[in-house]
């Protein structure tokens, strides 16, 4: 802002100056660009005192100096804690001038129009910009996310290998990635967080999956028919190991309650000359001794024609 005045009238200054195609954008120092002064602007009447020009000079400099084609991680850092905060300071310093301005002389037209044009391209490059930056960071997130799924999904198929019985991904269940980064500013942050919950989801994963292994051994070892008993594996699994193996008892011992089974024919004996009085009624009362199930008919014939064969041989 040393630069001397040239012998032109103000109003003449700020007139050339609202032609932009002038004004050199790339040829002053950095330091210059990036240390923006606020606006001086006097008004009564007409425009009595202005750094506009040097102002606008170094604005679009600045903003003629952003790199805009944005590649490396550091391009899009740079972009969004210098670049972006550069073109949202120019607009604001705009805005103060306009109102500034305003509130001295209605009369200034010329000059309001060159700051709207500063505050315009300011504020054009930085929405380009945010764009950019915005759908690298979507981009980024959604990377990280399907790498840890991957990861996830490597374990998961791992595990499930030794469990042929079994589907492990309802009974795990799967992480919420994406609400572990909520939150996470930058790139290493959110893998760091991720790392961290993969490995604490794989630590919780590998204790179910020893009790799981236990109670399944429970169930392997028994004949083929008991396992039968044992259909539904995939809902009871997540059982605790001491409520699966009274499960199991249970289970065997309603199982084990088969029918009495019948007793050996009763051979034949002579007749001793002494006539039950009931047979009949002898038979009934024995049947009642003993849980007989689908045998229960069987005997009773037995029985029965056994009665009739003696009373055959009595008469």
């Amino acid at each position: 802002m040393s630069q001397p005045w040239d012998e032109r009238s103000d109003d003449e200054k700020v007139r050339d100056h609202g032609q932009w195609n002038d004004v050199p954008q790339n040829n002053l120092p950095k330091e210059e660009i990036t240390n923006l002064p606020v606006i001086a602007i006097k008004v009564q009447g007409k425009v009595t005192k202005s750094n506009l020009p040097e102002f606008q000079q170094l604005a679009l400099a600045a903003i003629g100096n952003i790199k805009r084609d944005l590649v490396t991680d550091d391009d899009f850092g740079h972009c969004e804690k210098v670049d972006l905060k550069l073109c949202e300071r120019i607009e604001d310093i705009v805005k103060v001038a306009v109102a500034d301005i305003i509130s001295q002389s209605s009369d200034v037209n010329a000059v309001v129009e060159v700051l709207r044009g500063v505050g315009e391209e300011a504020r054009k490059v930085r929405l380009e910009m945010e764009k950019k930056v915005k759908e690298r960071k979507a981009d980024a997130k959604a990377q990280i996310i399907r790498e840890a799924n991957n990861a996830w999904n490597t374990f998961l198929e791992g595990k499930q290998q030794e469990f042929p019985q079994l589907r492990l991904a309802p009974l795990i269940g799967a992480p919420d990635f994406e609400g572990v980064i909520k939150g996470k500013r930058t790139t290493e942050t959110a893998k760091a967080a991720l790392k961290e919950e993969l490995e604490i989801r794989a630590g919780e994963a590998i204790v179910k999956l020893r009790e799981f292994s236990a109670n399944l051994s429970l169930v392997t070892r028994l004949s083929p028919n008991e396992q039968m008993l044992f259909s539904d594996l995939q809902q009871i699994i997540s059982y605790p190991p001491a409520d699966f193996q009274r499960l199991v008892d249970l289970r065997l011992q309603q199982a084990s309650r088969t029918p009495v089974q019948p007793p050996q024919p009763i051979m034949p004996q002579q007749p001793t000359g002494k006539i039950v009085q009931n047979p009949k009624a002898l038979v009934e009362d024995y049947m009642k001794k003993y849980s007989w199930g689908d045998f229960e008919s069987k005997v009773r014939w037995v029985l029965n024609d056994f009665i009739s064969y003696l009373e055959s041989q009595a008469t």
